[in-house]
Protein backbone atom coordinates (compact mmCIF):
# COMPACT_ATOMS: atom_id res chain seq x y z
CA UNK A 1 0.00 0.00 0.00
CA UNK A 2 1.17 3.32 -0.58
CA UNK A 3 1.83 5.96 2.47
CA UNK A 4 -1.07 8.25 1.61
CA UNK A 5 -3.47 4.66 2.26
CA UNK A 6 -1.52 4.48 5.53
CA UNK A 7 -1.91 8.16 6.62
CA UNK A 8 -5.71 7.86 5.76
CA UNK A 9 -6.65 4.88 8.37
CA UNK A 10 -4.08 6.94 11.09
CA UNK A 11 -6.30 9.81 10.23
CA UNK A 12 -9.41 7.67 10.78
CA UNK A 13 -8.43 5.93 13.68
CA UNK A 14 -7.67 9.41 15.30
CA UNK A 15 -10.71 10.74 14.86
CA UNK A 16 -12.85 8.09 15.58
CA UNK A 17 -10.84 7.47 19.19
CA UNK A 18 -11.99 10.99 19.86
CA UNK A 19 -15.58 11.05 18.27
CA UNK A 20 -15.72 7.73 20.87
CA UNK A 21 -15.06 10.20 23.65
CA UNK A 22 -16.81 13.00 22.58
CA UNK A 23 -20.14 10.93 21.87
CA UNK A 24 -20.93 9.73 24.95
CA UNK A 25 -19.51 13.51 27.06
CA UNK A 26 -21.87 15.87 24.56
CA UNK A 27 -25.16 15.14 26.55
CA UNK A 28 -24.10 14.02 29.48
CA UNK A 29 -22.10 17.76 29.70
CA UNK A 30 -25.09 19.76 28.79
CA UNK A 31 -27.18 18.07 31.49
CA UNK A 32 -24.19 18.66 33.97
CA UNK A 33 -24.72 22.26 32.73
CA UNK A 34 -28.51 22.72 33.84
CA UNK A 35 -29.51 23.13 30.33
CA UNK A 36 -33.40 21.40 29.76
CA UNK A 37 -33.24 18.38 27.61
CA UNK A 38 -35.06 20.38 24.37
CA UNK A 39 -31.55 22.05 24.53
CA UNK A 40 -29.59 19.14 25.32
CA UNK A 41 -31.32 17.19 22.15
CA UNK A 42 -31.31 20.12 20.04
CA UNK A 43 -26.97 20.27 20.25
CA UNK A 44 -27.35 16.75 19.28
CA UNK A 45 -29.89 17.62 16.59
CA UNK A 46 -27.22 20.20 15.43
CA UNK A 47 -24.55 17.94 15.33
CA UNK A 48 -26.47 15.36 12.52
CA UNK A 49 -27.15 18.97 10.67
CA UNK A 50 -23.41 20.20 10.47
CA UNK A 51 -22.49 16.76 9.36
CA UNK A 52 -25.26 16.86 6.64
CA UNK A 53 -24.22 20.44 5.81
CA UNK A 54 -20.90 19.72 5.12
CA UNK A 55 -21.58 16.62 2.87
CA UNK A 56 -23.74 18.55 1.01
CA UNK A 57 -20.45 21.50 0.59
CA UNK A 58 -18.14 18.81 0.03
CA UNK A 59 -20.25 17.39 -2.85
CA UNK A 60 -21.01 21.04 -4.14
CA UNK A 61 -17.17 22.22 -3.73
CA UNK A 62 -15.21 19.26 -3.94
CA UNK A 63 -14.54 20.10 -7.71
CA UNK A 64 -13.14 23.51 -7.30
CA UNK A 65 -11.70 23.68 -3.76
CA UNK A 66 -10.31 20.08 -3.80
CA UNK A 67 -10.11 17.10 -1.55
CA UNK A 68 -6.91 18.19 0.21
CA UNK A 69 -7.66 21.77 0.77
CA UNK A 70 -11.25 20.33 2.37
CA UNK A 71 -9.86 18.31 4.63
CA UNK A 72 -7.70 20.75 6.26
CA UNK A 73 -10.49 23.15 6.29
CA UNK A 74 -12.57 20.59 8.08
CA UNK A 75 -9.83 19.71 10.63
CA UNK A 76 -9.52 23.84 11.00
CA UNK A 77 -13.01 23.64 11.94
CA UNK A 78 -12.76 20.86 14.51
CA UNK A 79 -10.00 22.93 16.21
CA UNK A 80 -12.20 25.56 16.49
CA UNK A 81 -15.12 24.29 17.77
CA UNK A 82 -13.12 22.23 20.42
CA UNK A 83 -11.30 26.10 21.51
CA UNK A 84 -15.09 27.27 22.17
CA UNK A 85 -16.56 23.96 23.79
CA UNK A 86 -13.69 24.60 26.24
CA UNK A 87 -13.73 27.90 26.44
CA UNK A 88 -17.62 28.42 26.71
CA UNK A 89 -20.56 27.80 28.61
CA UNK A 90 -22.86 29.60 26.38
CA UNK A 91 -25.56 27.38 24.56
CA UNK A 92 -25.35 29.26 21.49
CA UNK A 93 -21.95 29.18 20.99
CA UNK A 94 -21.54 26.11 22.32
CA UNK A 95 -24.65 25.21 19.08
CA UNK A 96 -22.20 27.01 16.55
CA UNK A 97 -19.13 24.76 17.83
CA UNK A 98 -21.55 21.76 17.76
CA UNK A 99 -22.45 22.92 14.47
CA UNK A 100 -18.89 23.22 12.36
CA UNK A 101 -17.18 20.76 14.43
CA UNK A 102 -17.89 17.39 12.77
CA UNK A 103 -18.08 15.93 16.06
CA UNK A 104 -20.07 12.82 15.96
CA UNK A 105 -22.87 11.70 18.03
CA UNK A 106 -22.98 7.74 16.67
CA UNK A 107 -19.26 6.97 17.98
CA UNK A 108 -18.28 6.59 14.28
CA UNK A 109 -18.64 9.29 12.18
CA UNK A 110 -20.73 10.38 9.24
CA UNK A 111 -18.81 13.54 8.51
CA UNK A 112 -17.61 14.79 5.40
CA UNK A 113 -14.00 13.40 6.04
CA UNK A 114 -15.46 9.23 5.52
CA UNK A 115 -16.73 10.77 2.64
CA UNK A 116 -13.46 11.89 0.97
CA UNK A 117 -11.47 8.71 2.31
CA UNK A 118 -13.88 5.96 0.79
CA UNK A 119 -13.45 8.42 -2.45
CA UNK A 120 -9.67 8.52 -2.15
CA UNK A 121 -9.35 4.61 -1.01
CA UNK A 122 -10.79 2.69 -3.79
CA UNK A 123 -7.94 4.58 -6.35
CA UNK A 124 -4.99 4.12 -4.19
CA UNK A 125 -5.52 0.10 -3.65
CA UNK A 126 -5.62 -3.25 -5.57
CA UNK A 127 -8.35 -4.53 -3.15
CA UNK A 128 -10.75 -1.52 -1.97
CA UNK A 129 -13.27 -3.75 -0.12
CA UNK A 130 -10.23 -5.23 1.69
CA UNK A 131 -8.85 -1.84 2.74
CA UNK A 132 -12.17 -0.32 3.76
CA UNK A 133 -13.02 -3.12 5.74
CA UNK A 134 -9.97 -2.61 7.48
CA UNK A 135 -10.96 1.13 7.39
CA UNK A 136 -14.45 0.60 8.96
CA UNK A 137 -12.87 -1.76 11.65
CA UNK A 138 -10.26 0.60 12.54
CA UNK A 139 -12.67 2.94 12.99
CA UNK A 140 -15.13 1.17 15.16
CA UNK A 141 -11.64 -0.13 16.97
CA UNK A 142 -11.21 3.51 18.03
CA UNK A 143 -14.30 4.29 19.23
CA UNK A 144 -14.22 2.14 21.64
CA UNK A 145 -10.74 2.73 22.78
CA UNK A 146 -12.32 6.39 22.98
CA UNK A 147 -15.14 5.25 24.98
CA UNK A 148 -13.00 3.19 27.14
CA UNK A 149 -10.61 6.12 28.31
CA UNK A 150 -13.93 7.64 29.73
CA UNK A 151 -13.81 5.63 32.35
CA UNK A 152 -10.02 6.10 32.92
CA UNK A 153 -10.91 10.10 33.46
CA UNK A 154 -13.42 9.46 35.42
CA UNK A 155 -10.87 7.77 38.00
CA UNK A 156 -8.29 10.26 38.06
CA UNK A 157 -10.72 13.23 38.02
CA UNK A 158 -13.16 12.28 40.89
CA UNK A 159 -16.01 11.93 38.53
CA UNK A 160 -16.28 15.55 37.82
CA UNK A 161 -18.31 15.63 34.39
CA UNK A 162 -17.58 19.23 33.70
CA UNK A 163 -14.23 18.92 34.14
CA UNK A 164 -13.62 15.39 32.34
CA UNK A 165 -15.47 16.90 28.96
CA UNK A 166 -12.68 20.12 29.19
CA UNK A 167 -10.04 18.17 28.95
CA UNK A 168 -11.88 15.83 26.38
CA UNK A 169 -12.45 19.06 24.28
CA UNK A 170 -8.60 19.38 24.78
CA UNK A 171 -8.00 15.67 23.20
CA UNK A 172 -10.37 17.00 20.81
CA UNK A 173 -8.27 20.10 19.80
CA UNK A 174 -5.02 18.56 19.96
CA UNK A 175 -6.23 15.44 17.64
CA UNK A 176 -7.57 18.07 15.28
CA UNK A 177 -4.12 19.65 15.06
CA UNK A 178 -2.77 16.47 14.13
CA UNK A 179 -5.19 15.73 11.41
CA UNK A 180 -4.11 19.23 9.66
CA UNK A 181 -0.63 18.34 9.73
CA UNK A 182 -1.20 14.68 8.44
CA UNK A 183 -3.52 16.32 5.60
CA UNK A 184 -0.92 18.68 4.79
CA UNK A 185 1.71 15.87 4.17
CA UNK A 186 -0.93 13.86 2.02
CA UNK A 187 -0.48 13.54 -1.58
CA UNK A 188 -2.18 11.39 -4.60
CA UNK A 189 -5.72 12.29 -3.81
CA UNK A 190 -6.97 14.81 -5.74
CA UNK A 191 -10.18 14.19 -8.57
CA UNK A 192 -9.25 13.57 -11.86
CA UNK A 193 -11.41 16.26 -13.42
CA UNK A 194 -11.29 14.80 -16.84
CA UNK A 195 -13.57 11.71 -15.91
CA UNK A 196 -15.46 13.45 -13.65
CA UNK A 197 -18.21 14.71 -15.96
CA UNK A 198 -18.66 11.13 -17.86
CA UNK A 199 -19.01 9.22 -14.23
CA UNK A 200 -21.60 12.48 -12.42
CA UNK A 201 -23.65 12.12 -15.88
CA UNK A 202 -23.73 8.30 -15.98
CA UNK A 203 -24.81 7.76 -12.21
CA UNK A 204 -28.68 7.97 -12.87
CA UNK A 205 -29.22 5.66 -15.29
CA UNK A 206 -28.43 2.86 -12.89
CA UNK A 207 -32.09 2.34 -11.52
CA UNK A 208 -29.79 -0.25 -8.51
CA UNK A 209 -27.83 2.68 -7.45
CA UNK A 210 -31.06 4.84 -6.91
CA UNK A 211 -32.72 2.49 -5.56
CA UNK A 212 -30.16 2.12 -2.66
CA UNK A 213 -29.66 5.47 -2.37
CA UNK A 214 -33.04 5.35 -0.97
CA UNK A 215 -32.83 3.05 0.75
CA UNK A 216 -29.94 3.69 2.74
CA UNK A 217 -31.41 7.02 3.07
CA UNK A 218 -34.31 5.57 4.95
CA UNK A 219 -32.65 3.69 6.89
CA UNK A 220 -30.14 6.29 7.75
CA UNK A 221 -33.43 8.44 8.80
CA UNK A 222 -34.40 5.72 11.31
CA UNK A 223 -30.80 5.12 12.55
CA UNK A 224 -30.56 8.96 13.23
CA UNK A 225 -33.42 9.02 16.11
CA UNK A 226 -31.20 6.39 17.75
CA UNK A 227 -27.44 7.30 18.17
CA UNK A 228 -24.99 6.54 20.52
CA UNK A 229 -25.54 10.15 21.78
CA UNK A 230 -29.38 9.68 22.58
CA UNK A 231 -28.67 6.36 24.07
CA UNK A 232 -26.66 7.74 26.22
CA UNK A 233 -29.19 10.21 27.24
CA UNK A 234 -31.69 7.77 27.21
CA UNK A 235 -29.07 5.25 29.69
CA UNK A 236 -27.95 8.28 32.10
CA UNK A 237 -31.45 9.99 32.95
CA UNK A 238 -33.64 6.73 33.07
CA UNK A 239 -31.28 4.22 34.61
CA UNK A 240 -29.32 6.92 36.16
CA UNK A 241 -26.11 5.41 34.78
CA UNK A 242 -22.72 6.51 35.52
CA UNK A 243 -20.33 7.54 33.41
CA UNK A 244 -17.86 4.94 33.89
CA UNK A 245 -20.39 2.53 32.86
CA UNK A 246 -21.70 4.55 29.79
CA UNK A 247 -18.10 4.27 28.82
CA UNK A 248 -17.48 0.61 29.22
CA UNK A 249 -20.60 -0.26 27.67
CA UNK A 250 -20.66 1.80 24.54
CA UNK A 251 -17.09 0.90 24.51
CA UNK A 252 -17.80 -3.07 24.15
CA UNK A 253 -20.68 -2.24 21.51
CA UNK A 254 -18.15 -0.88 19.47
CA UNK A 255 -16.31 -3.46 19.47
CA UNK A 256 -19.11 -5.95 19.03
CA UNK A 257 -19.63 -3.68 15.89
CA UNK A 258 -16.38 -4.43 14.96
CA UNK A 259 -16.72 -8.12 15.32
CA UNK A 260 -20.07 -7.65 13.23
CA UNK A 261 -17.89 -6.23 10.38
CA UNK A 262 -15.52 -9.06 10.03
CA UNK A 263 -18.14 -11.90 10.04
CA UNK A 264 -20.44 -9.99 8.02
CA UNK A 265 -18.94 -10.91 3.95
CA UNK A 266 -18.74 -14.48 5.48
CA UNK A 267 -22.68 -14.43 5.97
CA UNK A 268 -22.83 -12.41 2.29
CA UNK A 269 -21.03 -15.26 1.05
CA UNK A 270 -23.66 -17.94 1.69
CA UNK A 271 -27.23 -15.67 1.48
CA UNK A 272 -26.13 -12.61 -0.56
CA UNK A 273 -25.45 -9.02 0.01
CA UNK A 274 -29.20 -7.89 0.04
CA UNK A 275 -30.24 -10.73 2.30
CA UNK A 276 -27.42 -9.78 4.59
CA UNK A 277 -28.57 -6.51 4.81
CA UNK A 278 -32.26 -6.98 5.04
CA UNK A 279 -32.34 -10.21 7.56
CA UNK A 280 -29.69 -8.53 9.96
CA UNK A 281 -31.40 -5.35 10.07
CA UNK A 282 -34.76 -7.12 10.72
CA UNK A 283 -33.38 -8.73 13.68
CA UNK A 284 -31.44 -5.79 14.91
CA UNK A 285 -34.07 -3.06 14.97
CA UNK A 286 -36.82 -5.77 16.78
CA UNK A 287 -33.67 -5.90 19.99
CA UNK A 288 -33.66 -2.27 19.32
CA UNK A 289 -37.58 -1.70 19.73
CA UNK A 290 -37.08 -4.05 22.78
CA UNK A 291 -34.87 -1.68 24.97
CA UNK A 292 -37.06 0.70 26.16
CA UNK A 293 -39.67 -1.90 27.71
CA UNK A 294 -36.32 -2.90 29.79
CA UNK A 295 -36.59 -2.12 33.20
CA UNK A 296 -32.81 -1.93 34.22
CA UNK A 297 -30.03 -1.29 32.65
CA UNK A 298 -28.26 -4.54 32.70
CA UNK A 299 -31.08 -6.04 30.30
CA UNK A 300 -31.19 -3.10 28.00
CA UNK A 301 -27.59 -2.99 27.82
CA UNK A 302 -27.70 -6.89 26.46
CA UNK A 303 -30.28 -6.15 24.29
CA UNK A 304 -27.88 -2.79 23.08
CA UNK A 305 -25.46 -5.55 22.54
CA UNK A 306 -27.68 -8.08 20.50
CA UNK A 307 -28.69 -5.18 18.44
CA UNK A 308 -24.96 -4.10 17.72
CA UNK A 309 -24.48 -7.74 16.50
CA UNK A 310 -26.56 -7.72 13.76
CA UNK A 311 -26.60 -4.14 13.16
Amino acid sequence: MSNTVYLILLTKSIRTFIFGLISILIPVYLINLKYPIFYVTLGIFLVVAGNVTFNLLLALYENSVGRKKNLIINSLLMIISGTILFLSYNFVLISIALFIGNVSVTGSETGPFQSVEVGIIPKLVKNPGRILGIYNLLGYSSSSLGAFSLPLLSHFITNNIIIIAKLAYVFYIIASMFLVIIYRNITNIEIDHSKMSTKLSGLLLYPDLRNLSVLFALDALGGSLITQSLLTLWFYLKYHAAVTSLGIVFGVSSIITAISLIIAPLIAERIGNLRTMVFTHIISNIFLILIPFMNSLYWAVIFLFLRQSFS
